[in-house]
């Protein structure tokens, strides 16, 4: 069994938390080790959720590891993974049990797929990339790194996203 550490303790890191929860996976492959985050009073008040072990900087990967970024802005997601995969970290898909992925969609690893996701047949998604609940992609749309769709997003048949 692999440990989780999410990255980031602000707001979005405890709805990935939660949504790690409910994830494909979760109890049978993975369980939750705690957060990753440089300030470690960000969860004062707040109950329930595993402690800040460290900041991405101080921490020393372990074989048993793996990593998801919980970071909304794409910037500091690009910034805080490359930190990791320099460490040699190994990153998962957090998949919500509620989402549908169609036919020969490929995807990159460190992807998050919230609650209610649709993505249609044939869809290519790289590295790193966030799907916010409620976010719908048509046949054949290509995804690039580091993207974040917020919810009820949607993009067509063919469509393209860049990194």
């Amino acid at each position: 069994m692999k440990n989780l550490l999410i990255i980031g303790a602000r707001g979005f890191g405890r709805e990935i938390y939660n949504l790690a929860l409910e994830s494909i996976g979760y109890g049978t492959e993975f369980t939750i080790k705690g957060f990753l985050d440089d300030k470690k009073e960000v969860l004062d008040g707040y109950d329930g959720y595993p402690s800040i072990i460290s900041s991405v900087e101080n921490y020393a990967v372990q074989s048993d590891d793996v990593f998801i970024c919980a970071l909304g802005d794409v910037i500091y997601k690009k910034h805080y993974v490359d930190i990791l995969q320099a460490k040699k970290a190994h990153f998962i898909n957090l998949i919500h049990r509620s989402a549908t992925i169609g036919k020969n969609t490929n995807m990159g690893i460190g992807c998050i797929i919230c609650r209610n996701v649709n993505i249609s047949c044939d869809v290519t998604i790289a590295d790193f990339v966030t799907f916010q609940p409620f976010v719908t992609i048509g046949h054949d749309a290509i995804i690039g790194s580091c993207c974040h769709l917020n919810t009820y997003s949607f993009m067509g048949g063919f469509s393209q996203l860049e990194n």
